[in-house]
């Protein structure tokens, strides 16, 4: 039965199979095609002018859907180089699939960013992007506007990302502050979680990584604290500071209690392009406000 999310094609050829025009007429891998359609398709001939129908995510592959479903984006900053934006908690920063809408790119496109990015007719599902933050973690996200400077950053990223700064709301009184150190290798299914120890072992082919750690404030059994990220570590600052014993609230991956969301905010991020120096800071952290007063934490 057709679906909300199909679209109907018709080719100006005929083809010896749906595989065949796929492939050749619209330079669909072979991989993707077979993910998603049946093997009894994918064998049927394609008659010149006749319709077929095809999932939207399939032909639209690497496109980013310009209807955005979700709360509003704080722009923090906007030059000819580059955007940043305010990510909201619980939502992605990018697209797996073009009929996703609930993501940061999606939001660009419906406003019209990406007219002014040579990214706009890229095939591409993180267009600009520098880097991820988790769907649960708010704050400061970078887009680069052109290539040229997209490539500089990302392949030199460690060097001129000067600072990666984070707020969390911990269980317990944290007390230790300092530059922590730790090995890190994934887990489970994908790898998707990731184990930590004090010491290199087997299999850790991920780090060393440190964060720095300050301690803002206590609120009965919970802290306030700073986290300076080193090179990142896909869940870092997660696994690590649950592997000391004090996990974010809300991280109920890395064994946290549940919370009305992670309670983890890139608050400051700063950017060295040439001569340029973009520091920029995200002041909204929505719901921390409930356990702690951060009046001067900016």
């Amino acid at each position: 039965m057709p679906s909300s999310l199909d679209i109907e094609l018709c080719f100006l050829n005929d083809f010896d199979s749906v595989e065949s025009a796929l492939k050749t007429g619209l330079g669909i891998s072979k991989t993707r095609i077979k993910k998603q359609l049946s093997k009894d398709f994918l064998n049927l001939s394609v008659d010149k002018g006749k319709s077929y129908r095809f999932p939207i995510d399939l032909i639209n592959h690497g496109i980013i859907n310009p209807n955005y479903q979700g709360p509003e984006i704080e722009i923090l900053f906007e030059d000819e180089n580059l955007i940043a934006l305010n990510k909201p908690h619980n939502i992605h920063c990018h697209p797996l699939t073009y009929s996703e809408k609930n993501n940061c790119l999606s939001y660009l496109r419906e406003n019209s960013f990406f007219k002014k990015s040579e990214f706009c007719h890229d095939r591409n599902l993180d267009s600009g992007l520098l880097y991820r933050l988790d769907l649960g973690t708010s704050g400061v996200l970078f887009l680069v506007k052109n290539k040229k400077d997209y490539e500089a950053i990302r392949q030199n990223f460690s060097t001129l990302a000067k600072a990666k700064k984070y707020l969390a709301i911990v269980e317990g009184k944290l007390e230790q502050e300092g530059e922590f150190k730790h090995f890190f290798k994934a887990h489970g299914e994908k790898g998707k979680k990731i184990i930590v120890s004090d010491a290199p072992f087997e299999g850790a082919s991920l780090g060393p990584g440190k964060i720095k750690i300050k301690v803002l404030s206590h609120n009965k059994d919970l802290s306030l604290v700073s986290i300076e990220l080193g090179a990142g570590i896909r869940h870092q600052i997660r696994a690590q500071l649950s592997h000391m014993g004090h996990p974010i609230l809300g991280d109920t991956f890395y064994g946290g209690k549940k919370g009305d969301r992670l309670f983890l905010h890139a608050y400051k991020y700063q950017i060295n392009l040439e001569d340029k120096v973009y520091e920029i800071m995200a002041r909204n952290t929505p719901l921390f406000g409930q356990f702690f007063n951060l009046d001067g934490i900016f």
